[in-house]
C-alpha cells in the first residue's frame, strides 16, 4: 500500500503492526521486540509525513 501511495491502507495496516509491536515490547521485552517497535514506529512515522501529518509524525518519530 506504501509503496503503491495508498496512504489510508498503508496508515491502516501499519498501526495495526504497531498496535502488536507495544503489546509483543511490553510482554517480552528484549531487544528484538524493542527494535520491532520502533521500526513499526518508523513506518507509521513515514506515513504520517507523506501525508503532511507533521504533528503526528513527529509524535511517533520521537518515541522511536
Amino acid at each position: 500500500a506504501r509503496a503503491r501511495g495508498d496512504w489510508d491502507r498503508a496508515a491502516t495496516v501499519y498501526d495495526e503492526s504497531l498496535t502488536i509491536a507495544r503489546d509483543l515490547a511490553a510482554r517480552l521485552a528484549t531487544p528484538e521486540a524493542l527494535r520491532d517497535l520502533s521500526v513499526s514506529l518508523d513506518n507509521v512515522g513515514a506515513v504520517a509525513r507523506a501525508r503532511g501529518d507533521w504533528d503526528r509524525a513527529a509524535t511517533v518519530y520521537d518515541e522511536s
